[in-house]
């Protein structure tokens, strides 16, 4: 019998300009096209705490590739002995046909979907994955499109497990949204 596996699909039709107005208050830091300016990769605070999304962020930023990354988030929490891990990555196409393309936003949630079912990095009827499609406004182009953000949470008793847990999903889609091997 063949594998099962699930993400979260989720579309949201709210038009979300890029860049996005930095709220200090909020901890939503100045928005970097990390595809134009990758030096400036050391300024996004999200990205010093945690290797791992700064590795995949890295990845999906590599020049020749389909993407680029204009969000990320971090973090983990502790409560009532139950800690969470979250991170997530919003990214559009650098084509922007394929930007405007809905279609092609949900075959990279296929695209996913089809390598977590064949990937042994998660268990048979997983779900490890949100992905949201959102409606965006390009303000310096004047061009409106689609984009991904993919999101993972791990929920244990152990800090360590959900340490783990995300370094094996940022490390998995590292290796699909990223530059391929040769």
């Amino acid at each position: 019998m063949g594998k099962w596996a699930a993400i979260d699909l989720r579309i949201c039709t709210d038009l979300r300009n890029l860049p996005y107005r930095a709220e200090p208050e909020d901890d939503i830091h100045p928005m970097i096209w990390l595809s134009k300016e990758p030096g400036r990769i050391e300024e996004i605070p999200e990205l010093q705490r945690d290797p791992k999304l700064k590795a995949l962020v890295t990845a999906i930023n590599n020049s020749g590739l389909r993407f680029e990354t204009f969000s990320c988030a971090s973090q983990i929490e502790g409560v009532d002995g139950v800690f969470c891990s979250v991170f997530g990555v919003g990214f559009i196409y650098r084509d922007r046909r394929a930007f405007q393309d809905y279609g092609a936003q949900l075959m990279v949630a296929g695209e996913i979907l089809g390598f977590v079912a064949d990937s042994d990095t998660f268990p048979d009827q997983a779900r490890p994955f949100a992905i949201e499609i959102h409606r965006i406004h390009l303000k310096e182009e004047n061009l409106t499109g689609w984009s991904v953000d993919v999101w993972h949470e791990s929920r244990s008793a152990h800090e360590a497990d959900v340490k783990s847990q995300a370094a094996k999903a940022l490390d998995f889609l590292t290796s699909v949204l990223g530059p391929k091997s040769a």
